[in-house]
């Protein structure tokens, strides 16, 4: 297994939250990882433990003891095991984008469209209609209350993607398919993390409101710029995707073997091990920029310019040698950071001005950030 990169404290606290705020506040606290024995042992009882009483009580601790040494020892064997395979498995781009987005998804294609001043919507009607989960995910965007007039005689139902897609604007598209798409390409599952798949869309989100935001201060391209933040960390949904496939099979291949071989005390060790997520977390740290970075090139967009960008953050460039826009993407993730940290109280005043600080982020641009709702695109859609 590979060394732990060295992180930004207050980055890898963000790490942590993805997975739980318990996880986080735990990982906060001095030697987190070590079971505070006293709270497993017996009350004192009113009365003395007769002998064999207290002979169970002590063969009880015994195996409970033997199975945390030994799930432990099986969890570090597992943890190695899943780190090789899993490296192994991601040299394979093409399996990467295949198993996270899939090789027929247009939305890249669409994107790019978009990124043009011809674009319109009878050409882009066309690649959105080929795409169930896109098409059904703008018809019941359309179809919200919110989008009706609320004196309308009869409420109108839209079951045409053109004509949702007429009503929505071709200005608003850039915003709207890439919060769509990045949904789709999550975890279909991040159990025993519930909340990760959350976690990882509203970060994606808030990445892009601030970048949209910065973008507009300084006269960028807003929706190459919210585009690039909402998938800054696409990697990281192709890790989760993948490092839970790993891990399955090499815990289904390691339980097998100790049945096979009557290994009991192996395989109750086995038995209720999960992913490890400080291991995934780790993962995450040290891939998830440069795997976005080799998704997006897989997407060989021709128009829309936002590999640069997110390579010159994965490169970690230094400031003053960065584009305009880096700079702005940079800013971006940085505060949705923050935000996210400070909405659960993970972060004090005073690790906050500093982290900010050390990211270049100035108070005129804190001023506009703070006024945004990180959770909410607030597009311009004419009510029907």
């Amino acid at each position: 297994m590979s060394k732990k990169p060295v992180v930004d404290p207050i980055l890898l606290r963000f790490h942590n939250l993805l997975f739980s705020y318990e996880f986080a506040r735990d990982q906060l606290k001095p030697n987190s990882n070590q079971a505070d024995s006293s709270v497993t042992q017996q009350k004192t009882k009113d009365r003395a433990l007769l002998a064999v009483e207290q002979q169970a009580v002590d063969n009880r601790k015994a195996e409970a003891a033997n199975k945390s040494m030994q799930q432990k020892a099986m969890q570090l064997e597992l943890n190695a095991y899943v780190d090789t395979v899993f490296r192994e498995r991601i040299q394979d781009i093409d399996m990467v984008v295949e198993k996270t987005i899939g090789t027929s998804d247009a939305v890249p294609a669409v994107l790019d469209l978009l990124s043009i001043k011809a674009a319109s919507i009878s050409r882009i009607d066309p690649l959105i209609s080929g795409l169930p989960w896109l098409s059904e995910d703008i018809l019941h965007f359309i179809n919200l209350p919110v989008y009706q007039k609320a004196n309308a005689q009869e409420k109108v139902k839209v079951d045409k993607v053109k004509t949702a897609l007429s009503y929505i604007g071709i200005e608003n598209l850039p915003f709207l398919i890439p919060s769509f798409a990045a949904r789709q390409w999550l975890p279909h599952s991040t159990d025993p993390f519930k909340l990760m798949k959350r976690k990882l869309l509203e970060n994606g989100l808030a990445s892009a409101i601030c970048c949209r935001q910065l973008a507009k201060m300084y006269e960028q391209s807003e929706a190459t710029l919210f585009i690039a933040g909402m998938f800054h960390d696409i990697g990281k949904s192709a890790i989760v995707r993948i490092y839970y496939r790993v891990f399955d099979e090499v815990w289904k291949e390691k339980l097998t073997e100790a049945r096979n071989n009557r290994l009991k005390d192996r395989h109750n060790a086995l038995v209720d091990l999960e992913p490890d997520p400080i291991a995934l977390r780790d993962l995450m740290l040290e891939l998830s920029a440069s795997l976005s970075v080799k998704i997006i090139a897989q997407f060989k967009l021709k128009r829309l310019m936002i590999a640069s960008p997110l390579q010159e953050c994965a490169d970690k460039t230094p400031y003053a040698e960065m584009s305009k826009q880096a700079k702005i993407l940079s800013k971006g993730i940085t505060y949705s950071h923050f935000r996210a940290l400070q909405q659960h109280h993970l972060i004090s005043n005073t690790e906050a001005k500093s982290y900010l600080t050390r990211h270049h982020i100035n108070v005129e641009e804190i001023t506009a950030l703070r006024k945004l709702s990180l959770k909410r695109l607030n597009l311009n859609v004419v009510k029907y």
